[in-house]
């Protein structure tokens, strides 16, 4: 509903614009269903129109010709069953073959298996997760240069109560507080009833958290949700009586 599959797509695809390796990890569906949300944001389509495309030449299309530029490759892992050691090893094994990641997407990071013990609450579980996932953007090895790190981007849910809040701030994060805490750049996707309604549907990017930078401020952005595209555009002025 508030299109965090949709705004990662777009953040791979400009990843992969500018030349980038994007390794997608996916708790929410396999490669098929992932490569046709990156196809339709490839060739600003909608799902109809990609429906009658075979998924071969799909994934040729995507993972050989590259029309966004760079490359993808997306696994799929096992809710609660897979955590952060198996995500890296895929990693590894990329990186081994000669294609090592700039990006990695895990779609999304609240569905991935702790670390080791067994934590008897919910929140504590979801601190690890983030706790090593920050690990991994730091350590991995293999870079430029011999430097270490890659980029981790990862959706996120929020509290049921921030859903049509003008600002979803990280006081709004669901789960494990120590989220905010964590994070080096948190990016809330803000939008009231109003903007779910327009045509297109209007979203806001919130600069919540930028560690080391200007925090505060929105980005605005139109949703093309059939194309799997989202365009920035002006700030839209919200009437009162919608706020």
């Amino acid at each position: 509903g508030s299109f965090k599959t949709g705004t990662c797509v777009n953040i791979a695809a400009a990843a992969m614009a500018g030349g980038k390796f994007v390794a997608w990890a996916s708790y929410e569906g396999e490669e098929p269903a992932i490569l046709f949300r990156l196809g339709r944001r490839a060739a600003r389509i909608s799902k109809h129109a990609i429906r009658d495309v075979p998924f071969a030449q799909l994934r040729t299309s995507l993972l050989r010709n590259r029309p966004i530029g760079g490359e993808v490759a997306v696994k799929y892992f096992s809710r609660r069953k897979a955590g952060v050691d198996e995500v890296e090893a895929w990693l590894a094994a990329l990186t081994a073959r000669g294609r090592r990641p700039d990006m990695l997407i895990v779609d999304y990071a609240d569905k991935m298996a702790p670390p080791g013990r067994h934590f008897e609450r919910h929140d504590l579980a979801l601190s690890a997760i983030y706790d090593e996932l920050s690990g991994l953007s730091r350590e991995f090895p293999g870079g430029p240069g011999g430097r270490k790190g890659l980029a981790v981007v990862t959706p996120s849910q929020v509290k049921h109560g921030a859903f049509g809040k003008r600002i979803v701030s990280m006081a709004d994060l669901a789960g494990a507080v120590d989220k905010a805490a964590i994070a080096d750049v948190i990016l809330p996707i803000c939008q009231t009833k109003w903007e779910r309604e327009q045509s297109p549907p209007v979203m806001r990017l919130f600069r919540a958290k930028i560690r080391e930078a200007e925090n505060l401020g929105f980005a605005w952005f139109a949703q093309h949700k059939d194309a799997m595209t989202l365009e920035e555009i002006p700030p839209v002025d919200i009437p009162e009586h919608a706020l």
